[in-house]
């Protein structure tokens, strides 16, 4: 466009029409459904399979066959949020029939629960045939409603992820804490410590490309503490090659090996003092500690830590600590056996369970001790096994067993069973990591088939 000024100077300028036009969506998605329905049948039948709207999730059934009193079926309910917007359980309604001789029960979620993007739970609905009924009873049939009312989360107390620097204390607010079944518990022996128990809880996890389970979290640093799920190849705890001192030292047994994971200059008190001598029984005559670490520490922090790939690496915390006190066999009850566990202590990058560790994943409420483990076939027999670390193989702890001789070190048998062995012996490994609190958990639900995504 050009024109002609009062003074006569021409004048051009550009000139052009801009067109802006856009279109706006909502990308969030709510979608709460119902996944999946199993039966468990206790004396009871399946009239019919259990089934669920696998269109749009919104309703399951279930028709039950009851022939006596005392028989019973558990139907578990998988209720999933595969949307990218949090949801509050803020309702239970339950309706029955009434009938006296059927008798419902529910249990899992409860109100208030939250389930995150991305996230399981669970409701079981048990259907008995009451033990109170004494005749045949003429109104045979009873129906159940339960309705389930899910809400948008508020009030920003359900994070996406994790906040940076939280990891275990998020773990906690997001799975919750339970009081019986398979689940995270409260730990009864330390302080800030939520350690999952059961049979199989969802706590299986993505790391370093493999399938592993977290043991427990840690309020008080935030971090994770996570063992592989399945066994590396049989290796030697300890070949006591430069670490025997004879009579005047710890490693007396040349033989068979020395059963301290340490060394002199890695091994601290329960205070986290340094400590330079240990007994071999946990409370006999202190001797001098030797000066290099056990064979499989060294492998464990070495080779194989330097395998693993960068980004599990950076995950893991190099100066986590680990308890490595001389355990006796035959102690009467769990507190005692923490203390000798915690009189001994190891820093570092790479280690294993301790045998208090496996008996409190354990959910058998007669098995409280580590000395139940070993004496008790009941404990370990796969009819009472409520222990999710079970694996029917063998694998070290790194553990030392109290004996006059330092070469008999903890581990677990095909069977459950705690026992001990010589560290010149082969057993299996399961690596143990503890995570940084810088950790994320960005995906997953803590199941199996979709385990827990971590990232920085």
């Amino acid at each position: 466009m050009c024109g002609i000024s009062l003074n006569g100077d021409r004048l051009c300028r550009f000139s052009s029409q801009l067109n802006i036009t856009g279109t706006s969506n909502i990308t969030s998605n709510w979608d709460v459904r119902i996944t999946n329905i199993e039966s468990e049948l206790i004396g009871a039948t399946d009239v019919s399979e259990p089934t669920y709207d696998n269109t749009n999730g919104l309703y399951a059934s279930f028709h039950t066959g009851l022939s006596k009193p005392g028989d019973y079926a558990l139907y578990t309910i998988t209720i999933e949020n595969r949307g990218d917007i949090d949801a509050t359980l803020t309702g239970i309604e339950i309706s029955d029939s009434n009938n006296p001789a059927i008798v419902f029960e529910t249990s899992g979620t409860e109100e208030g629960d939250n389930l995150l993007q991305g996230a399981k739970d669970e409701l079981i609905v048990k259907v008995s045939y009451s033990d109170n009924v004494t005749s045949d009873p003429e109104n045979k049939t009873s129906n159940i409603t339960v309705t389930l009312t899910y809400e948008q989360a508020t009030g920003g107390s359900v994070p996406e992820e994790p906040n940076e620097g939280t990891a275990g204390s998020d773990l906690v607010d997001q799975v919750g804490v339970v009081t019986s079944g398979d689940g995270l518990y409260a730990d009864s022996y330390e302080s800030n410590v939520y350690t999952y128990r059961g049979k199989n809880p969802n706590n299986y996890v993505t790391f370093n490309g493999e399938s592993w389970r977290i043991i427990s979290a840690n309020t008080s640093d935030n971090t994770i503490k996570i063992m592989r799920n399945a066994v590396l190849s049989d290796r030697q705890f300890d070949t006591s090659s430069g670490r025997y001192q004879g009579s005047s030292g710890y490693c007396n047994y040349n033989n068979y090996g020395c059963n301290i994971w340490g060394s002199s200059s890695t091994l601290y008190n329960a205070s986290m003092s340094p400590i330079t001598t240990l007994g071999r029984t946990y409370n006999g005559t202190a001797y001098t500690l030797p000066t290099a670490e056990a064979d499989l520490n060294t492998y464990l922090n070495s080779t194989y830590y330097n395998g693993l790939n960068q980004a599990a690496r950076s995950m893991v915390k190099s100066d986590a600590v680990y308890k490595v006190g001389v355990l006796y066999y035959n102690n009467s009850n769990m507190t005692t056996d923490m203390n000798q566990l915690n009189a001994a202590k190891w820093k570092g990058k790479v280690g294993l369970i301790d045998p208090s560790e496996y008996v409190r994943a354990s959910t058998n409420s007669s098995c409280t001790n580590i000395t139940a483990y070993y004496n008790s076939s009941s404990c370990y027999s796969n009819s009472s096994n409520h222990n999710w670390m079970y694996l029917n193989d063998i694998w070290w702890t790194m553990s030392p067993n109290s004996d006059s001789y330092s070469d008999d070190v903890w581990f677990v048998r095909s069977d459950g069973h705690l026992s001990a062995d010589l560290a010149f012996d082969t057993n299996g490994v399961r690596p143990v990591v503890t995570l940084s609190s810088s950790v994320k958990i960005t995906g997953g639900d803590r199941g199996s088939g979709n385990p827990y995504q971590l990232s920085l």
